[in-house]
C-alpha cells in the first residue's frame, strides 16, 4: 500500500470515527432527554400525592377538630411530609411550609422557641448539614386526652455523615483526624421522640422532640471516649437538635403553656 493509499484509508477512518462519535453524542442526548422527562414527571406525581395527602389530613381535622384519631393522621402525615427530611425541590419546600404553617401557629412552642417557622428551619439546618436524612415511623399513639390532645411518635432518624457534616455539627472534630475518619460516611440511626400537643381548634400549640445520638454512636463508634469527644462540643443541643441560638436570624423564645407532660402521666 502506497502512502496516497494510506492517506485516504485514514481519512475514511477518520469519517467512521467523527460518525460514530456524532452517533454516540445523539444517544447520550436522547438518553439524558428521557431521564430528564422522567424525572419532571415523577416529581410532579409526588408533588401530586403530597397535596392530596396535605388535602385529606386537613380535611380530617377540620371534620374533627379536638378528636384524637385526627391528632394521630395528622402527625403520621406530618413525617410522611418530611419522610426525607427538608426538601430540595422548590415546589415541595413550598409544599411543606404550607403544611407546617396549617397544623402549627405563630405561638407553637418548640424548643426554647416558638412558631412553626422554627420547625421549618430546624428541619432545614438538619438536613442540609447532613448527606442525607431519612425518617421512618416506628409508632404514633394518643397519650392522653382530658384538657389536651398529646400524640406521642417515636421513628428512626436516620442521617448519613458528610465532611459538611463534621464542619457544621462537629467542628471540634476536625483536628483530630482518626476519629474524622471514623464518622465519614457514617449513617446515624438515632431514635427521634416527639410529643405534639394539641389544642382545641386541632392545632399544634407545643411540640417537644429528642433525639438519641449518643446511643447510636456507642454503637458506632464502640468507644465512650470516642462518642463523649464528639458531642462534648457539638453544635446541637441536649436533645440533639440544631443549636439555633447560635443562629443569629434565630426566632424568639417560647413560653411554655401550662400542659405538662409528667402531670399528663400521672394522672
Amino acid at each position: 500500500m502506497n502512502e496516497a493509499e494510506k492517506r485516504q484509508k485514514r481519512r475514511e477512518q477518520w469519517k467512521i470515527n467523527q460518525r460514530n462519535s456524532r452517533l454516540k453524542r445523539l444517544s447520550l442526548a436522547k438518553t439524558l432527554e428521557a431521564q430528564n422527562e422522567a424525572s419532571t414527571k415523577e416529581n410532579e406525581r409526588l408533588e401530586g400525592v403530597l397535596r392530596t395527602m396535605t388535602q385529606q389530613s386537613l380535611a380530617v381535622l377540620k371534620r374533627h377538630p379536638i378528636s384524637g384519631i385526627a391528632a394521630v393522621r395528622v402527625i403520621e402525615e406530618y413525617y410522611r411530609v418530611f419522610s426525607n427530611g427538608f426538601a430540595t425541590n422548590i415546589e415541595q419546600q413550598r409544599l411543606q411550609r404550607n403544611f407546617v404553617r396549617s397544623i402549627m401557629t405563630k405561638d407553637t412552642c418548640f424548643m426554647d422557641t416558638q412558631g412553626a417557622e422554627s420547625v421549618l428551619e430546624q428541619w432545614r439546618l438538619m438536613t442540609s448539614s447532613h448527606h442525607t436524612l431519612r425518617i421512618s415511623p416506628l409508632s404514633c399513639e394518643l397519650m392522653k386526652e382530658d384538657d389536651a390532645v398529646v400524640v406521642r411518635a417515636v421513628s428512626r432518624y436516620l442521617c448519613r455523615v458528610s465532611r459538611k457534616t463534621i464542619a457544621t455539627l462537629y467542628p471540634h472534630v476536625l483536628f483530630n483526624e482518626r476519629l474524622v475518619q471514623a464518622l465519614l460516611g457514617l449513617e446515624i440511626d438515632a431514635i427521634d421522640t416527639v410529643h405534639s400537643y394539641f389544642d382545641e381548634d386541632g392545632r399544634i400549640v407545643r411540640h417537644d422532640v429528642v433525639i438519641d445520638f449518643v446511643s447510636p454512636l456507642l454503637k458506632l463508634l464502640g468507644n465512650v471516649d470516642d462518642v463523649a469527644s464528639v458531642l462534648s462540643d457539638a453544635h446541637l443541643t441536649s436533645i440533639g437538635l440544631f443549636d439555633i441560638g447560635r443562629n443569629p436570624s434565630s426566632p424568639p423564645p417560647c413560653k411554655r403553656p401550662r400542659h405538662d407532660l409528667g402531670l399528663l402521666l400521672s394522672e
